[in-house]
């Protein structure tokens, strides 16, 4: 499994890469933000992933908009999407999963979190019900 993840923030970015590293299996790249990924994904000798994971609130290119731009073209939009973000706007859960959205993890999280939602989308590749994890008390 190919993953792109996109975080702007350092550590987020390094946690969610050593997380997902812990499966020797997945490859995996990053990027600090939503334009850098969208050139790796739309680059003409660029590679295909399978699973982008990002963050929403980014200062270069937010997550919502990559996530619109990767569902909008026919090439990508087999590409499953896992949001990692500490944003509660339930106006854009809604939004997000209009857009077909695989899951959603609120910040700070748990690696097990992150590995059991990995896993759930690897098993399932057709799965398109966003799965919300708010926490205790939302």
């Amino acid at each position: 499994m190919k993953i792109l993840i996109v975080e702007d923030d350092d550590i987020s970015r390094d946690t969610l890469k050593q997380i997902c590293e812990t499966n020797e299996s997945w490859e995996v790249t990053v990027a600090e933000n939503g334009a850098i990924a969208w050139w790796l994904l739309s680059a003409p000798d660029g590679e295909a992933f399978d699973l982008m994971i990002t963050d929403l609130d980014m200062p270069v290119g937010g997550g919502l908009d990559l996530i619109k731009r990767v569902r909008n073209n026919r090439s990508m939009s087999g590409m499953q999407t896992l949001v990692c973000s500490g944003n509660k706007d339930r106006d854009l859960v809604r939004e997000l999963i209009r857009l077909g959205t695989n899951g959603y993890i609120l910040k700070p999280y748990e690696a097990r979190a992150v590995l059991d939602k990995v896993n759930a989308l690897t098993a399932s590749k057709t799965h398109r019900k966003i799965d919300i994890a708010l926490g205790a008390g939302d």
